[in-house]
């Protein structure tokens, strides 16, 4: 099991209207890799993606997002190729 902690930033400043937002986060998470054990340990991330939000960026409703993971480290790097996201802001 994967833990930890991340940090992000959504803004709509470059694209047009209110409903849209490009975003990046960092995380930092510890990674158990029950596998192997070779990426096992502390690895950092950084994520960056897009977010439509069905009532606006600044308020309360539904939203979804795409984007990906680049993994970052001494334990190895690598991408995860596509997430998706649905939220809901309050």
């Amino acid at each position: 099991m994967d833990c930890g902690v991340g940090l992000g930033y959504i803004s709509s400043a470059l694209l047009p209207g209110e409903k849209q937002g490009l975003g990046l986060s960092v995380a930092f998470t510890y990674n158990t890799d029950e596998d192997d054990g070779s990426r096992a340990g502390v690895e950092w991330s950084i994520s960056p993606g897009y977010y439509y939000f069905f009532s606006g960026i600044g308020k309360r409703g539904l939203n979804l997002g795409i984007g990906s993971r680049i993994i970052l480290g001494e334990r190895g790097s690598g991408t995860n190729p596509l997430m998706f996201n649905l939220g809901f802001q309050f």
